[in-house]
């Protein structure tokens, strides 16, 4: 007779694997507006003027640098550090979300209108600290602002950070775009609530 030859071993070894040791870190990020709480329920308290009175929008990526795709940096479990890239462009994916989320809240855009929106895109900075079990996820996302009426000097004029941080995965895209989005969605209120702007749009 021959001898029974098992075949389960190998299938058993592989299936004792630790799945998370097989997540590859991933450094390009395709980015994706999914903030954890609903732009519903973050909602700035807009006075009566900037909900009645259109304005004009000019949204600027003022980053400094010369990586406009950098984002950010990553840690894995042997303390080595990775940058983070975008793979399309910030600066439009930071205003197609502006606009869109302003808009959900009432805010309306016009290109005619006497009153003008400068935005400028300062920072935005995603950081990955990975854990003995799982990563701290942290972003930043800074904005600065004017508005003024036509030509003249601003009416105000100020500077609005936004910030995130949250427990997830190691090496998940997924939870950089989820703290991403919600440091987004908090700068976008904080702006649209600071007290000199709404004063000087009602003026």
């Amino acid at each position: 007779m021959k001898p029974f030859v098992s075949f389960l071993v190998p299938v058993v070894a592989l299936a004792l694997v630790n799945p998370a040791a097989a997540k590859k870190n991933n450094p390009n990020l395709s980015l994706d507006f999914r903030p954890q709480q609903s732009v519903a329920v973050v909602v700035p308290s807009l006075s009566g003027e900037m909900l009645d009175k259109t304005v004009a929008l000019e949204f600027v990526d003022k980053r400094r640098g010369d990586e406009p795709m950098k984002i950010g940096m990553r840690g894995d479990d042997d303390d080595r550090r990775h940058e983070l890239h975008a793979t399309s462009d910030v600066g439009e994916f930071v205003q197609k979300h502006f606009i869109e989320t302003a808009n959900d809240w009432g805010i309306e855009f016009d290109s005619e209108s006497e009153l003008t929106l400068e935005v400028e895109l300062i920072e935005v900075n995603l950081m990955e600290t990975n854990q003995a079990v799982g990563a701290t996820y942290n972003a930043t996302v800074r904005l600065a602002y004017s508005l003024r009426q036509g030509s003249s000097e601003p009416r105000a004029a100020g500077s609005i950070p936004g910030d995130a941080t949250r427990y997830g995965k190691k090496f998940s895209n997924e939870n950089l775009n989820e703290v991403l989005s919600d440091a987004m969605l908090e700068a976008f209120a904080d702006l649209f609530s600071d007290s000199a702007l709404q004063r000087a749009w009602g003026e």
